[in-house]
């Protein structure tokens, strides 16, 4: 996954995980994505700026017209994609394990 310093990259490879049949209307993503921006104080992209990039990090969503359950409309969703619960989402520290090299390896058996 890229990860280029921008809000986009982060938020997709944190909190979105491909998962076929699923799908997330356009307004929820876009509320997540702003909410998990401010919260770590990065940049915010309009909504316009987000449907354009949102492919580039998550080659595995699409847009679609699923039925909303409750209203049963028509909404317009990215779909084959499920938004992590926030106790999921990978913290960035976490994502790369730093090696010493200047220790003998241990096995962790």
């Amino acid at each position: 996954m890229l990860r280029s310093g921008s809000s986009i990259a982060d938020f997709v490879y944190d909190c979105l995980r491909e998962k076929e049949e699923e799908w997330v209307s356009k307004e929820r993503m876009y509320g997540e994505y702003v909410r998990y921006a401010r919260t770590r104080g990065l940049s915010v992209a309009t909504i316009h700026t987000l449907g354009r990039k949102l492919s580039k990090y998550a080659p595995y969503i699409s847009e679609g017209k699923p039925l909303d359950p409750i209203t049963k409309k028509q909404i317009t969703a990215w779909m084959n994609v499920a938004i992590l619960p926030a106790e999921e989402g990978v913290p960035k520290e976490n994502i790369i394990d730093i090696i010493d090299f200047s220790k003998p390896y241990e096995s962790k058996k």
